[in-house]
């Protein structure tokens, strides 16, 4: 056990190390929160903040050409595009609500005129 720490403590030594080490423990967190999150558009928030610490993760390990696509493609295209889902879904369900509330009213009209 004493090796694992004498290890940890050479590895935050190194500035890439300890930085290494802050982001991951960061994405865990954020992981953490989008899995346990109640609400959709917490976890969609959650799963950015990993996207966008794992482009930090990969300039730090000097990696630009995959953070850049990282950057383009998951913290970009993938969050809009889970929004866009989101966003329709939410509307249908808006309208469905607004269908069954129209018949309703229209039943409940038609059973005060009887």
């Amino acid at each position: 056990m004493t090796d694992f720490f004498k290890s940890l403590i050479e590895m935050l030594r190194d500035p890439v190390g300890a930085m290494s080490v802050l982001v991951g423990g960061l994405m865990i967190i954020f992981a953490l929160f989008a899995v346990e999150s109640k609400k959709i558009v917490d976890s969609l928030i959650a799963l950015s903040a990993i996207s966008l610490l794992s482009v930090l993760l990969f300039v730090v390990l000097k990696a630009p050409d995959v953070a850049i696509t990282e950057a383009a493609v998951g913290s970009g295209l993938a969050t809009a595009v889970m929004l866009f889902a989101l966003w329709r879904v939410d509307w249908k369900a808006d309208s469905d609500n607004q269908q069954i509330k129209k018949n309703n009213k229209q039943s409940d009209e038609a059973g005060e005129k009887r």
